[in-house]
């Protein structure tokens, strides 16, 4: 009989002071508007919904979605998470 994986999901949250210093530096970035489909990748991501993933995918773990349903590291992953 196999434990379950007990370990925690990671939340992608930052602190106050954080998101007030990444607001300030966002500002000379370009940015664009989200649909409402990446929105709620965002959410899932950042609330470990999408665990184990950290961010939208790498080409390098699309591709190995797209060809094996697998992460570059070898995770099973059903679908690809893009921006």
């Amino acid at each position: 009989m196999s434990l379950p994986n007990l370990a925690p999901i990671p939340e992608l949250y930052v602190s106050y002071e954080s998101a007030q210093k990444l607001k300030h530096e966002a500002g000379a970035l370009p940015s664009w508007d989200l649909t409402q489909r990446q929105v709620c990748d965002l959410e899932l991501l950042m609330n470990g919904g999408f665990h184990p993933l950290k961010g939208f995918m790498t080409e390098a773990d699309y591709d190995g979605v797209v060809a094996d349903m697998r992460l570059a590291d070898g995770s099973l992953w059903p679908m690809p998470v893009t921006l």
